[in-house]
Order: structure tokens, then C-alpha cells, then sequence
């Protein structure tokens, strides 16, 4: 007991030398668009994979997980006071800045394909921590939002899509799966778009950066494909979509079908 107790004090103590070196390393960031200190991330990001029951060495490369790519931290400094895994995991997380934007994120996305579950959790609770900001500010200031970013709403709508995709095992990790859906809710909160196609009894389910669309037509989900959407759609909210999509009833007609503001 006492070997066990000196260990998790140990651990403790590492966490909290972590979140000091992350506040300094941080120190007079913010973030995006915001007034926000920069180390509200990290610490949401904690918070996260604290709740997912990960070992001690991932919850601190997530409280350091921007230390290198943002804060000019070397590898070898984490390594020296955290552990190899710990700096392993943050470089493996940080992108080359050097590569346009598209490349970078191609190849962070097959990085990630081929992490461990440990890695992937790491990368479910930064974005998950990111989306929740997007949807939060995008209700405070619109469209400007994406001017805070340095690729469009479409290309963004991409790389979330192709994250959530390469995040999809984590659906079935009884620890992670509540965050792995959460983010997927917010995607479609941030990023798609629905219509309702009275005469044909269809929903009409399009992310920002596709040329498709999923359709939902009563209850069974189908592929339509093309340039652009049927005319004569009426834009609907998620609730509805989705309740077409998992439960189509006659009576579900008697839901407002007027345009979402």
C-alpha cells in the first residue's frame, strides 16, 4: 500500500509540474478571437481525458500537447522532465507549420489512422475541446468566426469530417465513446446543413465541404449524389432530421417544417 500510495504521489506531483511548465509556456497566449488565456485548452483537454480514465503519461501530453507546435518547447526539454512517452506523444501531435495547410493535416490524419488508442483519445479531447469552442463563439459572432482561422469553413468541415472518421474506433471504448459522439453532435451543429423535401417525404442531410448528401427517407438512409440539392427544399433543424432518420412516423408531419433562422 505505502509503494502504491508513493507512486500516485509521484504521478501527482509530475501532473502538477505539468500544468505549471504548460501556464509558463503558454504564458500571454490566447485564445483564437478571444481574450481567453491560452491555457483554458489544455486544462479543458485535462478535463477530458481525466473523465476517459487514461494513465497519468497521456493526461500530461495533453495538458503539453500545443508546448512544441505553439510555446517553441523543445522535444528533448519534455523528454527530461516528463518521460519519453510523454514527448512522443506531444511531437507526434505537432504539426510542421512549414507545409501548406492541407498537406500537414493529410498527413496528421494518417498519423493518427495508425496511432494507438492512447494517441487517438489524446487527439478526441483536443478537438472535442476545439469544436466546443467553435460552436460556442460561432453562436456569439456568426460567419466571422472563420476569419480566426487559416483555412475556410469548408476545407475546416473537411478535416473534422476526416477526423471523426479516423476516430470512429473510439465509438466502441465504453470511456471515450460519450466524447467521440459528443464531437460528432457538434460537427453537425457547426457544419451540416438539412431540408426537407415535403413531396417526396425525404431529408436531405449536406456537410459544408461535399458534393453529396446523405437522405434519409422514412427511416432508411440512402446515397443521393450531385452538384447541388433539389430546388423547392425547406431548410429544417437537426431534432427533426434526426428524428427522420431514426424513426419515421406519419404523425412526425405535424412538426413545423418553417425555415430555421
Amino acid at each position: 500500500m505505502a509503494v502504491r500510495t508513493e507512486h500516485l504521489d509521484r504521478d501527482h506531483e509530475r501532473l502538477n509540474e505539468a500544468i505549471r511548465f504548460a501556464v509558463e509556456a503558454h504564458a500571454g497566449q490566447l485564445r483564437k478571437g478571444t481574450q481567453l488565456p491560452y491555457i483554458v485548452h489544455p486544462m479543458e483537454v485535462l478535463s477530458i481525458l481525466a473523465a476517459m480514465g487514461v494513465d497519468f503519461d497521456v493526461m500530461i501530453a495533453g495538458v503539453l500537447h500545443d508546448c512544441i507546435e505553439d510555446a517553441e518547447v523543445g522535444r528533448e526539454e519534455i523528454a527530461a522532465k516528463f518521460g519519453e512517452k510523454v514527448a512522443d506523444m506531444v511531437a507526434a501531435h505537432s504539426e510542421k507549420k512549414d507545409l501548406p495547410w492541407e498537406e500537414r493535416k493529410a498527413i496528421a490524419l494518417d498519423e493518427l489512422e495508425a496511432a494507438d488508442p492512447d494517441f487517438q483519445k489524446m487527439v478526441l479531447a483536443d478537438k472535442l475541446s476545439n469544436m466546443r469552442a467553435i460552436a460556442r463563439d460561432l453562436k456569439k459572432v456568426g460567419d466571422e468566426l472563420w476569419n480566426r482561422f487559416h483555412a475556410p469553413k469548408e476545407k475546416q468541415s473537411w478535416y473534422y469530417s476526416e477526423s471523426i472518421d479516423v476516430l470512429e474506433p473510439l465509438q466502441f471504448d465504453d470511456m471515450a465513446e460519450e466524447y467521440f459522439w459528443e464531437l460528432n453532435d457538434l460537427y453537425k451543429d457547426v457544419f451540416v446543413e438539412y431540408f426537407f423535401d415535403p413531396q417526396e417525404q425525404r431529408v436531405y442531410q449536406q456537410a459544408l465541404h461535399e458534393d453529396y448528401c446523405h437522405v434519409f427517407e422514412r427511416g432508411d438512409c440512402i446515397w443521393y449524389e450531385g452538384d447541388k440539392l433539389p430546388s423547392d427544399l425547406i431548410p429544417v433543424d437537426k431534432l427533426f432530421a434526426e428524428r427522420m432518420e431514426a424513426n419515421w412516423t406519419e404523425e412526425m408531419m405535424d412538426v413545423s417544417l418553417g425555415p430555421v433562422s
